[in-house]
């Protein structure tokens, strides 16, 4: 595993859910990403791509679990790299939402000797991810 971060988000489950996997909400606290969508125009389902710039390349990711309100999963490959990303939500007292996120990346071959430089890499660029999934449900709008 590259990394785990955990937020308490103080809102209900269906409202942490919406920011998780609605495209045009994910880049608000995704911030190494634009331009978010899914490739068909649909929402996020298991099996879904999502498309994206990142770092000024065209990039996709997969959504490979998928249990509403409960966890989602999106794994990106380039090349022989292959990083798997899972959040899992859980209700806490008081209608708040406990988010977990476990960031994993497995490479092959050759690529496996860049791997311990990769490690604090992902953890700067995405570390803050959960950080920034709570102030942005938190600052949003209740619908």
């Amino acid at each position: 595993m590259i990394f785990e971060a955990e937020a308490r988000i103080e809102r209900p489950a269906g409202e942490v859910w919406r920011h998780l996997t609605d495209p045009d909400l994910m880049t608000a606290w995704m911030t190494s990403i634009d331009d978010l969508k899914t490739a068909d125009g649909g929402p996020l389902r298991e099996g879904s791509r999502l498309v994206f710039s990142a770092r000024g390349a065209e990039r996709d990711s997969d959504v490979v679990e998928f249990e509403a309100e409960r966890r989602i999963a999106l794994r990106s490959t380039q090349g022989p790299i292959t990083a798997t990303y899972r959040y899992e939500m859980r209700p806490a007292d008081g209608g708040a939402t406990v988010v977990t996120l476990r960031a994993d990346c497995v490479a092959k071959g050759l690529a496996t000797l860049i791997t311990p430089l990769l490690r604090p890499l992902i953890r700067r660029t995405d570390g803050n991810q959960m950080a920034d999934l709570k102030r942005a449900v938190e600052a949003a709008q209740t619908v």
